[in-house]
């Protein structure tokens, strides 16, 4: 993966990217995405695994907000389940329940203000 850098001196500028799927990046350059079978996030030359709840057998990133906050998704049980990370170090809240129902949860995005929006489909 890589990031393009507009604007820069050598409009062929690149950096190359240590995480095999790149989604998103915020106003500060923080970058998320995947690294094997696991959400990261990439910045300041430092990858960071975010962590996932126990049983889970892969975890993506898939927006991250200029606050920090992350929304992904990842596989408990052969459900998917949304997750929500309040900063990167945080531990995840499972966003896979609806009521008393199990979901599927798909998170998309997320705001400045934590404001999650995506889909589900209730099992």
């Amino acid at each position: 993966m890589f990031l393009f850098l507009v604007g820069a001196q050598d409009p062929h500028a690149r950096v190359d990217i240590p995480l095999d799927e790149v989604t998103a990046i915020n106003g500060p350059g923080v970058i998320v995405g995947d690294v094997g079978d696991h959400a990261a996030a990439y910045s300041q030359n430092q990858v960071t695994q975010l962590a996932v709840p126990a049983g889970y057998t892969w975890s993506r990133a898939i927006d991250i907000s200029d606050s920090g906050a992350v929304v992904g998704n990842g596989s408990v049980n052969g459900q998917v389940h949304g997750l929500f990370w309040s900063s990167l170090t945080a531990a995840p809240v499972d966003m896979g329940f609806i009521g008393s129902r199990d979901a599927q949860i798909s998170p998309t995005a997320l705001n400045l203000y934590g404001v999650v929006v995506g889909s589900y489909v209730i099992l």
